[in-house]
């Protein structure tokens, strides 16, 4: 299913970003290679249709989540690192497990900052609205595969999640303008 899942998102690729370049990596480390064999990331290099990098996950959709979803998983980051394909591969594999299949407004801890130095280490599942609804859904073999975006946010904001909810924490980060691609943005919440 991967090949049907990589051809889709090739497709998906050159519909939402005509003018980008991109390619597939495979990462070779860890527990991903057990549980999705051929998983690879797609890399989306900036142009004129977007200025980040963007990695699209291929192979999480594989398992499908207790709403009978399969996803993607899609990370958005101001300069391009073996970092991001590493985190995709470390959610893809946390998502194969049938005890931690995630969904929209999952949040995942990753143990580090979601690149170095950064304060925000943990990855709320939200829409891809940096894109909008053109790329959160494709159709892979008469299936519907949702492509989640992976939003850096602190271990505090992720406190404020857990107590007031997914929508309170967008509203919030949107009232204060925080640029969510930022590595070293400002963090809500913080108590010192």
């Amino acid at each position: 299913m991967i090949a049907n899942i990589k051809t889709a998102i090739a497709t998906h690729v050159k519909e939402n970003w005509p003018k980008a370049d991109f390619s597939f990596v495979k990462w070779t480390v860890g527990g991903i290679l057990d549980s999705i064999p051929d998983f690879v990331v797609c890399i989306i290099s900036p142009s004129q249709d977007n200025k980040s990098w963007i990695y699209i996950s291929v192979g999480a959709s594989n398992f499908i989540n207790k709403q009978g979803e399969h996803i993607e998983f899609v990370l958005v980051a101001p300069y391009d690192s073996p970092e991001h394909i590493e985190t995709l591969a470390m959610v893809a594999n946390y998502h194969s497990d049938p005890n931690f299949r995630l969904e929209l407004g999952s949040v995942v801890a990753i143990g580090r900052g979601w690149v170095e130095s950064s304060k925000c280490d943990h990855l709320m599942l939200d829409l891809p609205y940096f894109k909008g609804p053109d790329l959160e859904e494709l159709m892979v073999n008469k299936h519907i595969v949702r492509i989640l975006w992976l939003v850096p946010i602190s271990k505090s904001e992720y406190n404020y999640l857990k107590t007031n909810g997914k929508q309170a924490l967008e509203e919030e980060l949107e009232r204060n303008k925080v640029r969510v691609t930022d590595p070293f943005r400002k963090i809500l919440f913080q108590t010192f």
